[in-house]
């Protein structure tokens, strides 16, 4: 786990130092591959090119089809980032109880 660099804030003396969440940028990652491997379907299909020929119906679909969920998991991902380095910086804890809550009032 390889620490980011907050900047400092008024209220903050010295920058904070925020530890990476690698399960969370996996998951983003793998979002980011499922809508780029749909878009190569899409465009290998114009081009009357078979892409994952050979793979099992179910596979193809599982590897090639899923883009929509792909975005769909990386904006409730890049919230919830967006979210936790907030609170981080705030000096919160991102997931105590009724943060979520709080959070949404207050952008109510």
């Amino acid at each position: 786990m390889s620490p980011i660099r907050v900047p400092a804030s008024r209220t903050l003396s010295a920058p904070a130092i925020v530890p990476r969440l690698d399960g969370v940028d996996l998951i983003r990652g793998l979002s980011i591959l499922a809508v780029v491997l749909l878009h190569i379907s899409i465009f290998a299909h114009r081009g009357n090119i078979n892409v994952g020929q050979g793979l099992p119906p179910w596979l193809r679909y599982l590897i090639f089809s899923n883009g929509g969920n792909g975005v769909s998991a990386f904006f409730v991902v890049s919230g919830f980032l967006l979210r936790a380095f907030e609170s981080r910086t705030a000096g919160q804890r991102p997931c105590s109880p009724g943060a979520a809550g709080r959070g949404f009032l207050r952008q109510g």
